[in-house]
């Protein structure tokens, strides 16, 4: 992936880049949601993902800081693979569509343990070379 050039320092010839540790994925795909305890999925729409979170649209206004799970399958090599992590809302953005409001949420998932990152990583890099 090619590092995008941010910007200029004017007082010195110096560029600013903007590197990403993971691949990142524009891809539309279900994506369950559950809050608090909660074990009632409202499935919504995956709109991009990647190894440290996604953006899903959804309904309604969901505040930064506002703790969810989040569950969604990906297709790999050897079949279909089912991911669940707990999440942190980032932003929430109000988009206008023709039909109706929407809001796109990015949040970012807390993964506790290296091996699911690492499956959650090698199934993106799949995602890449497959759709390209």
């Amino acid at each position: 992936m090619e590092p995008k050039i941010m910007g200029k320092s004017r007082s010195t010839s110096a560029r600013f880049v903007e590197r990403r540790a993971s691949a990142r994925l524009k891809l539309s795909f279900p994506v369950e949601i559950a809050f608090r305890e909660t074990e009632d999925w409202i499935v919504t729409e995956g709109v991009e993902i990647g190894a440290g979170g996604l953006r899903i649209l959804y309904p309604s206004e969901i505040a930064p800081t506002t703790s969810m799970k989040v569950r969604f399958i990906l297709p790999t090599p050897s079949g279909n693979t089912s991911f669940q992590f707990c999440a942190t809302v980032l932003r929430c953005q109000r988009l206008l569509t023709s039909t109706n409001t929407l809001f796109e949420i990015a949040a970012k998932f807390d993964i506790s343990s290296i091996e699911e990152a690492l499956r959650l990583e090698q199934t993106l890099i799949y995602q890449l070379t497959t759709t390209r």
